[in-house]
């Protein structure tokens, strides 16, 4: 029973594991976008820096409401449908191939994100018996997706050496990895009975506590210097690409590339 037991928490972390590869790859798509959204899809510098808006609106929206849904629906269940939206969007992007349509994929980005953060790491937590042991693997878990999304710029850049016209081909093969770790999911068995007792605080409720909150000064200059650090670095990270390329005169393939090791010191 017990042995049963440390190999079905094995199997439940290689499919942790695995799922934060797959969302890594999906997520760090922005500064390509950013990058080919001036001569691909011809708009301004100006319009093209408005893409990371959509991902961190999404962002923002979302979690306000995230917590509530995969409190209802399990952590299981919130990875699955995430997946799924995930393959969806990857493969539509590349078919309708326009600006809105990238638009859209990044505001799917942004739901990812919150859903990955949410789902990730609340698993973890459920599945480790002891606090070492959860840090421990959440630290692993932070490693791999630092190193997916250093390979992902690779995966992109190859697709962008081979083909001008149909770059965005990528995304199936998103699709693909994602397709096989929603089947991963499937046979996955995962107790979340822990979670029956757990009661959502609704979104109003949510909003008062925040600005109850906001009242100290000392949160106030927090939650500033935070969402500065954090604007600064993933404005640095979307641009860096599109930096080599305008300023430096690299081919874009080139730039994905050098851009890539700068994800090896980011923690998400």
């Amino acid at each position: 029973m017990k042995q049963n037991q440390i190999s079905n928490t094995a199997i439940i972390k290689l499919s942790l594991a695995l799922t934060v590869c797959v969302f890594s790859l999906f997520c760090g798509t922005l500064s390509t976008f950013i990058m080919e959204a001036s001569h691909y899809f011809h708009v301004s510098l100006t319009d093209a820096g408005t893409l990371e808006s959509y991902q961190n609106g999404a962002v923002i929206v979302f979690s306000f409401i995230a917590f509530s849904y995969i409190l209802k629906k399990g952590y299981r269940q919130s990875i699955m449908v995430i997946l799924v939206l995930m393959i969806v969007l990857s493969i539509i992007a590349p078919i309708i191939n326009t600006y809105w349509m990238i638009k859209l994929f990044l505001v799917g980005t942004g739901v990812v994100l919150v859903g990955m953060k949410i789902c990730i790491y609340a698993s973890a937590a459920l599945i480790s018996k002891e606090e070492n042991e959860q840090a421990g693997f959440i630290s692993l878990l932070e490693a791999i997706w630092m190193l997916s999304s250093m390979a992902g710029m690779w995966v992109i850049s190859y697709f962008v050496e081979i083909s001008v016209m149909h770059w965005l081909y990528f995304l199936f093969l998103y699709a693909v990895l994602g397709i096989i770790n929603l089947v991963v999911w499937l046979f996955v068995r995962m107790d979340e009975s822990a979670l029956s007792g757990e009661e959502a605080t609704p979104v109003i409720q949510q909003i008062k506590e925040m600005l109850i909150m906001c009242k100290n000064k000392l949160i106030i200059a927090a939650i500033i210097m935070i969402f500065i650090a954090s604007i600064l670095e993933m404005a640095f990270n979307a641009w860096l690409p599109g930096f080599y390329e305008a300023a430096l005169n690299f081919t874009p393939s080139l730039s994905l590339k050098i851009a890539s090791f700068g994800a090896l010191g980011i923690v998400k």
